[in-house]
């Protein structure tokens, strides 16, 4: 048996055993296994945010929530095993991600659509000095409907779904290129292979995961994916 194999075979070991005990409710060892993979849960964060919500949020509270979230699901994550558990993590920290920017466009639409209440300059002129007239008062738009909610849960759903029927390979060169943002040459380096496979590998898995998504009437824009 290889070195590098055998290094893999003992940090799945160390990894399961930090599982079982977070399962039985030891929050350090979750710690633990979640600080193995906070780099590149880190990394997809920052990479997703956008200018626009960095300017709100640092990426590291982000990865916070998603560590908390993350032991709140880990159960779930344990009787299933959808995918691996640093593809888990960072699929969990999108949905904060994409949960926090559709928060964030609500917001500026709901601020867009606010309006005065009509008023005649006669009004206007009438009101108590000092405080608000009734004129100055918006009316907010309301906010996303309970229905929107429940199709944002059943598409996260279904691309789960989705993920976990892939092949394991697809997934790991799907995880590393599109979530953890690795060059070809770093994920085949970390997969021991040549870079120009490595991009072969990532070709099927994308061509493969597009018919899956298109099946599940899903668009690519779900899973942020950049080729």
């Amino acid at each position: 048996m290889s070195g590098l194999k055998r290094g893999r075979e003992n940090e799945a070991d160390a990894s399961g055993g930090l599982l079982r005990r977070a399962l039985a409710g030891d929050a350090g060892a979750f710690d633990e296994l979640f600080g193995r993979d906070r780099a590149a849960v880190h990394r997809a964060v920052a990479r997703r945010m956008g200018p626009s919500l960095k300017g709100r949020l640092d990426p590291s509270d982000v990865v916070q929530e998603t560590h908390v979230e993350a032991f709140r699901r880990l159960e779930d994550f344990a009787g299933r095993r959808p995918m691996p558990f640093r593809t888990w993590l960072i699929c969990t920290a999108l949905q904060q991600v994409a949960r926090l920017r559709q928060h964030a466009t609500a917001r500026r639409r709901d601020l867009g659509r606010e309006r005065p209440l009509g008023r005649s300059p006669a009004s206007a002129t009438s009101s108590t000095a000092g405080a608000p007239a009734a004129a100055e008062l918006a009316i907010p738009a309301a906010g996303p409907t309970p229905s929107r909610h429940a199709e944002a849960r059943d598409a996260a759903a279904r691309l789960h779904a989705v993920l976990g029927a892939l092949p394991g390979p697809d997934r790991t060169i799907l995880a590393m290129r599109t979530f953890e943002g690795l060059s070809y040459e770093e994920a085949a380096a970390r997969l021991g292979i040549e870079p120009a496979a490595a991009r072969k590998r990532y070709g099927r898995a994308l061509l493969r995961l597009r018919a899956s998504l298109i099946a599940e009437g899903l668009t690519e824009s779900t899973l942020w994916i950049n080729t």
